[in-house]
Parts: C-alpha cells; sequence; structure tokens
C-alpha cells in the first residue's frame, strides 16, 4: 500500500512541476518561441583582382581593356593648394581611378570630359599612369569590383 500511495504522490508531484513549467514557458515573450531564422548573406561574387599593382609602379593603361565606370569627381586638396580630378574605370586590377591635379576648377573638368570624351569615341586610347594607392572597397562595383588603385595620370596618348 505503500508504494501506491508513494507512486500516487510522485504523479502528482511530477504533474504539478510540469504544470509550473508550462506556465514559465507561456510566460516567455511569443518571439522566443518562434523558430530561430538563421539569415543567409546574399551572393556576392569577390573577384580577386588579377593584375596587382604596388604604389610607385608605372605602366600604361590601354583604355580599350578598360569600360569606363560613371565616377568622376573634382576635390580641392588644401594640403597642394589646388584641385584634385579622378575618372573611374573597371579593368582586370578592379576599379582604377586616374587622378590629375589642376590649379582650376575648370581645368579639374576638362581633364575628366576630356578622358570621359576621348574613351568614348576612341581618340584618347592610353594613359601611362604612376600607382599612388591601392585599397579596397566596401561597396562592390558592377562586376563585383572590390580593389581599387588609385593612379597619378602622367601622359594621355590620343590621336590627332
Amino acid at each position: 500500500m505503500k508504494s501506491r500511495t508513494f507512486t500516487k504522490k510522485w504523479i502528482a508531484t511530477l504533474t504539478v512541476v510540469v504544470f509550473i513549467v508550462l506556465l514559465q514557458v507561456d510566460g516567455f515573450p511569443q518571439q522566443s518561441r518562434e523558430k530561430i531564422r538563421i539569415l543567409k548573406p546574399g551572393i556576392t561574387k569577390i573577384s580577386t583582382p588579377l593584375v596587382t599593382s604596388t604604389v610607385g609602379e608605372k605602366k600604361n593603361y590601354n583604355l580599350k581593356d578598360y569600360t569606363q565606370y560613371s565616377i568622376g569627381t573634382i576635390e580641392w586638396a588644401p594640403s597642394q593648394n589646388r584641385y584634385q580630378a579622378r575618372v573611374g574605370f573597371t579593368g582586370a586590377e578592379g576599379f582604377v581611378f586616374f587622378n590629375s591635379y589642376h590649379q582650376s576648377f575648370a581645368d579639374a573638368q576638362h581633364a575628366i570630359n576630356f578622358v570621359k570624351d576621348g574613351k568614348g569615341n576612341g581618340y584618347l586610347y592610353n594613359i601611362f599612369a604612376e600607382t599612388i594607392e591601392v585599397h579596397t572597397t566596401p561597396t562592390p562595383g558592377p562586376n563585383g569590383e572590390t580593389t581599387v588603385v588609385e593612379v597619378l595620370s602622367l601622359i594621355y596618348s590620343f590621336n590627332i
């Protein structure tokens, strides 16, 4: 008889414990009981540069191998007391930005237009430049480009 009473008390105790646990679980916020969803990152093509550039390297950029990127900037460089014009291309290295320095804003704008228009009609075909900086960008380009090569334009080659 004692074992029967023990069994009944044990079942009653277990029922009370389960009931208390269920009450506590019911008190949790709704989102904690939902399934945790694992977010998958978007597919991003990260391209490793095919050609690495080093600071100080001088080389020819044949513009037929580059696609003009839709970015050109003019920035006042206070330390140099002149304007810095930048026009961008994409190629095997990733992004390549051709830089030039000018005393007036109009000259800087003219340099960007010269490169843009010259590349567009085949008039400008090559730029000899020196690498001044290499870094990565947090926003990949249209083909997954992440490497940015900043070069100083030294010689423009064009048909006359």
